[in-house]
C-alpha cells in the first residue's frame, strides 16, 4: 500500500507515516477504485488499446561503458 502511495501521490515515506491512516487509505482506495491516478488510467486505457510496455531489463553484468554507449553517452568518463 505504500508503494502505491508514493507513487499515485508523490508524497515522501515521511509525509505518510506523519498523516496517513488507514480511514483515509481505505477511503483512496474507494475513490481508486473508480477513479485512478492519472499513471494508471492511462496504463488501462493503453492495454485496452493493445498496448504492451517492452520490460527489458538490462543484461546481467553489462559494463557501464557498454551502458552509457547504448544511451548515447559514450566518451563521458563516468566512474562510479
Amino acid at each position: 500500500m505504500y508503494a502505491s502511495l508514493i507513487t499515485d501521490t508523490g508524497w515522501t515515506w515521511d509525509y505518510i507515516d506523519e498523516y496517513m491512516t488507514l480511514p483515509r487509505a481505505e477511503a483512496l482506495g474507494r475513490l481508486w477504485a473508480t477513479r485512478p491516478p492519472l499513471a494508471r488510467a492511462v496504463v488501462a486505457i493503453a492495454a485496452a488499446l493493445g498496448v504492451v510496455p517492452a520490460n527489458r531489463p538490462a543484461p546481467a553484468g553489462q559494463s557501464l561503458d557498454a551502458l552509457a554507449q547504448e544511451l548515447g553517452m559514450a566518451g563521458l568518463n563516468v566512474e562510479l
